[in-house]
């Protein structure tokens, strides 16, 4: 089964954003697996992939809170 991520690689704007496409793991035996159809963007994902959110990682990154 495939998995498909978005990847922030530097800060700034939507130019910055990768779709990464990979094998999503096998879940553990205590695990499930789920399928999200969509999802959105919150203002902290927003800040985050400009680099101003007080918590922000270092890039390369996957979005999402």
């Amino acid at each position: 089964m495939k998995n498909r991520r978005v990847v922030v690689n530097k800060f700034g704007g939507p130019e910055c954003l990768r779709v990464v496409e990979e094998e999503a793991p096998e879940p553990q035996r205590d695990e499930v697996r789920i399928r999200v159809l969509a999802s959105g963007v919150s203002f902290a994902d927003l800040l985050m992939r400009e680099g101003r959110h007080p918590e922000r990682r270092r890039p390369p990154f996957t979005l999402g809170w």
